[in-house]
């Protein structure tokens, strides 16, 4: 089995992030800026960046609809530019301050590949592009930096250049580079989701980021280990797959390529980084870790996977999903018999036991309350002292999300559900979160959810009030473990 990967290769994701913010960034017109990423796309492939990363970066900055100039030559790729977007003659003078930001983002690209600035290409370039010498040397003094650089001294010759207006060019480069340091000098604190098969792990997933990335279905759609480091400066998620024991780059994932992954038998491990909801990464950064199902009679090897990890990967917390409808059933023994056993052989890990699909209740014939007091005692049986249980809805707490965030293009299902979740969670009595057991008084507290939605919400055509979506998001009993997860990812 191929060693597992904690932490995200920083350089390779950088580069991808780099394209998003490229995109992002503001053109005077869209001629100039069809120009501009080709000029940059052509000379990074010039420079021989990383092919799959290369053509990742070129299918964020033209929508996968890539042009191709078989001519490498600069001055000829100049003339092109100028025929079919008109771009003047301006465009390279020495007064355009664009010029510098291509040079700088160039750099910053070879820096990230470990490549020679020191060529005969970059030199060219720079002439080509009428780069003055003392910024040429700077920026080849920054790439031979160790490490990822320091932005310090290029703002620095910035202060000093004759272009009044470079600062706004050159701030979001310089942000993007400073947040990329401190993000992967952080600690990590690693969170291992585990599960028996069809408890619902991809969709409760989805509901800490906020966002439908895992794909869920009622059978085992979860192959391999999938790693998500919570980065907080990016509102989309990017990933690679192990295949062969080399990384295989997505610029921005989906339930798709994750399906795709999952399905490629060569394909050994998933790792992402995305925006987990309400858990920040501002000191420590949450690494989860998604685990296949154990109990999946299809494939032997799942079971195997998962408790490997629980043993080699040393998590610090483990997250024990229970099936609210599969309670004290021999699937339910036999996954606590394996995760207390595997836990003591490996870090002895900090357990929290969140019963999923608890909405599943009808407590006008049955007692949640009842079931989690149960539960309690029936996990002191497995060695499980004073267990911290939850009971949460990730279906519900998913939909209010996206509805929150403004992702509310659901299927008839999806509002059918949305409509009933609305109902079931402003009722004060299906609040899961006071149901829970054995969690600190202070983890009930900081309830807050910020978004930019307005104070109304239309979901095919009916009107919901953001804050009743809130209070309803609240009642499912999410927030309090993404409180719990912050509470134990801050403890030392």
């Amino acid at each position: 089995m191929n060693n597992h990967i904690d932490i995200p290769l920083s350089n390779d994701f950088s580069f991808l992030k780099l394209a998003h913010i490229l995109f992002s960034y503001h053109f005077p017109n869209d001629n100039l800026k069809k120009a501009f990423f080709l000029f940059l796309y052509h000379n990074i492939k010039r420079m021989g960046v990383t092919f799959f990363l290369h053509m990742e970066f070129a299918n964020i900055l033209f929508n996968n609809n890539i042009p191709d100039y078989s001519d490498n030559d600069i001055n000829d790729l100049i003339k092109l530019l100028r025929k079919k977007y008109r771009v003047s003659k301006s465009f390279f003078s020495p007064r355009i301050s664009f010029k510098y930001f291509f040079a700088l983002v160039l750099a910053y690209a070879l820096k990230l590949e470990s490549i020679d600035v020191n060529s005969p290409q970059f030199a060219h370039l720079c002439d080509v592009l009428k780069i003055k010498k003392d910024f040429q040397q700077l920026l080849e003094g920054y790439i031979n930096l160790p490490g990822t650089g320091n932005t310090e001294e290029l703002l620095s010759f910035f202060e000093n250049t004759p272009f009044k207006k470079i600062d706004r060019i050159i701030s979001p480069l310089s942000i993007f580079i400073n947040q990329e340091n401190t993000f992967y000098n952080l600690p990590r604190k690693k969170i291992t989701v585990f599960s028996t098969m069809s408890a619902g792990k991809s969709t409760f997933i989805n509901a800490l980021l906020g966002h439908d990335y895992l794909p869920s279905k009622n059978e085992a759609c979860t192959a391999k280990i999938t790693t998500i480091a919570d980065t907080d400066h990016i509102n989309y998620c990017l990933g690679y797959a192990v295949k062969k024991e080399k990384q295989v780059f997505c610029g921005n994932v989906d339930k798709k390529k994750i399906d795709e992954w999952n399905n490629d038998s060569e394909i050994s491990e998933i790792v992402l980084e995305g925006n987990l909801d309400r858990i920040g990464s501002e000191k420590i950064v949450a690494v989860i870790h998604d685990t296949p199902g154990i109990n999946y009679s299809g494939n032997s090897t799942h079971k195997e996977i998962t408790l490997t990890h629980l043993i080699d990967s040393k998590p610090d917390v483990i997250i024990c999903l229970l099936d609210a409808t599969q309670m004290l059933t021999t699937d339910f023994s036999e996954a606590l018999e394996n995760l207390k056993k595997s836990n003591d052989e490996g870090s002895k890990a900090k357990v929290i036991f969140v019963i999923n699909k608890a909405d599943s209740y009808d407590p006008q014939k049955e007692s949640l309350k009842d079931m989690i007091g149960d539960t309690h005692e029936e996990l002191k049986k497995y060695g499980f002292d004073a267990p911290i249980i939850i009971p949460v809805s990730s279906q519900a707490a998913r939909l209010f999300k996206m509805a929150l965030q403004g992702k509310g293009n659901f299927t008839e299902n999806e509002i059918d559900n949305f409509t009933r979740f609305i109902r079931v969670f402003l009722q004060p009595e299906n609040n899961f979160g006071i149901l829970a057991v054995e969690i600190p008084d202070n983890v009930r507290q900081n309830m807050e959810y910020e978004t930019n939605s307005a104070h109304e919400i239309i979901i095919e055509g009916k009107v919901y009030e953001r804050d009743n979506i809130v209070k309803a998001l609240f009642n499912t009993g999410i927030p309090v473990v993404e409180n719990m997860i912050n509470c134990w990812k801050e403890a030392r």
